[in-house]
């Protein structure tokens, strides 16, 4: 009895059977072609496929009405389910490899291969979510990708813990985070935002995972005050961060100039630490210079009076002239006003310090990242000095949404 095959055995179709109903019509059309002009040299399938979240036909002749027929499939494969062929609520499912599916299919595939994969409908630059392979997939989360390359920014609609474990999953590193955490409970935030020092650690033990050699961390915190004591929470943090690895680069001030005044009995609190972290040597400094105050003066450094001797003197003790530069280096105090904008967040950090790190600390071609975004001042800040890559994490959707509205006023950045 003669074995009748069927046409995965024939062709070897590399896909699911979802699209089956997509691929038979074709062969059918393929059998009949050949039974109606047997003297032709047949047309054979030579691959059938998933490319790109698209099926892909292969022949090796066509004719016009074949090739129509393998195009209006491939458009068409885009809206079904590759796996069982719904074109309800179908989606691309991409792990690094791209493949059009249902969601509950692509829910059921994050479980199967324990795996945190992006999954959106329509264009890749749109809005995403996130499939959990475990109970946090039953609330899809939101992704975002701005830029004329699809490629600028991505921020997720998450607890960066999340996000993070991610990021570390498939190799991403960051050359520069820049961020502000909710600390203190010194601001009051919409919605269930826990933040204790276990959980920092979390965070802080993942950026350390995430951070490439020579990248740089600046951590922008304060202390409150509890039963007339500061908590010293700052210091515990940066002790944190020396003990996982990270160098204390800088312990750098941010000087408001305009604080609010407070009715104590203490001197007025103008500032917040800036703590500048690093994985080794920072590979970047672009140093923010001012202007000094005798710059183009000949100055004599020579014969200078001093109390220590000649072996601690770094001076020559002979005449030693020389022009003053026009710039120096900025003190690692920086003053930058607050308030002024009506983002809705409560605790925005000026854009200016956002800048100015994402400038001394980066390159053009680095990947910078905020895991507590809030408004968008960092993703601003990047966008400002033309960085090409931006991550940033943000669980509020209220400003989640603020960020989007915020980045419309750049030309480039699509709605």
């Amino acid at each position: 009895m003669e074995k009748t095959y069927t046409p995965v055995e024939l062709f070897g179709i590399e896909c699911g059977k979802g699209w089956h109903n997509l691929i038979f019509p074709i062969l059918k059309a393929i059998r009949e072609y050949n039974e109606s002009h047997p003297d032709a040299d047949p047309i054979n399938p030579v691959q059938i496929k998933e490319k790109y979240a698209r099926l892909e036909i292969y022949l090796n002749y066509y004719t016009p009405e074949l090739a129509k027929m393998i195009d209006d499939a491939g458009d068409k494969s885009e809206h079904v389910c590759e796996f069982c062929g719904s074109e309800e609520n179908v989606g691309v499912y991409d792990n690094g490899w791209m493949t059009t599916l249902c969601y509950d299919c692509a829910k059921q595939r994050a479980r199967e291969r324990n795996e945190i994969a992006s999954w959106y409908v329509g264009d890749r630059n749109g809005k995403q979510y996130l499939i959990y392979p475990d109970d946090r997939d039953d609330k899809l989360e939101k992704i975002v990708r701005y830029g004329d390359n699809h490629d600028f920014a991505t921020i997720y609609h998450d607890d960066c813990i999340n996000v993070m474990d991610k990021l570390i999953s498939e190799g991403t590193k960051v050359n520069l985070t820049v961020t502000s955490p909710p600390y203190d409970n010194l601001r009051k935030y919409s919605g269930d935002v826990k933040w204790d020092f276990d959980t920092f650690k979390k965070v802080a033990d993942r950026l350390y995972q995430l951070t490439d050699d020579g990248g740089v961390v600046v951590w922008v915190v304060g202390d409150a005050t509890h039963k007339g004591s500061e908590t010293c929470t700052s210091f515990k943090q940066a002790l944190y961060f020396t003990e996982i690895g990270f160098n204390l680069h800088d312990t750098m001030i941010f000087e408001k100039a305009n604080p609010i005044p407070q009715n104590h009995n203490r001197y007025e609190q103008c500032f917040e630490y800036m703590f500048v972290f690093s994985k080794g040597k920072p590979k970047t400094f672009n140093p923010i210079k001012v202007p000094t105050i005798n710059a183009g003066k000949e100055m004599e450094w020579g014969n200078r009076k001093t109390v220590m001797d000649d072996n601690q003197c770094r001076r020559h003790r002979g005449s030693e002239k020389y022009v003053t530069n026009p710039t120096k280096i900025h003190k690692n105090i920086f003053t930058y006003p607050i308030g002024g904008g009506k983002t809705g967040h409560p605790a925005v950090f000026p854009l200016q310090l956002a800048v100015d790190h994402v400038w001394t600390w980066s390159t053009v071609d680095d990947t910078i990242f905020d895991p507590f975004l809030g408004s968008g001042t960092t993703l601003e800040a990047a966008l400002k000095t033309n960085r090409k890559r931006f991550i940033g994490c943000e669980i509020n959707g209220d400003y989640f949404e603020m960020i989007e509205q915020r980045l419309l006023k750049y030309d480039h950045i699509d709605e």
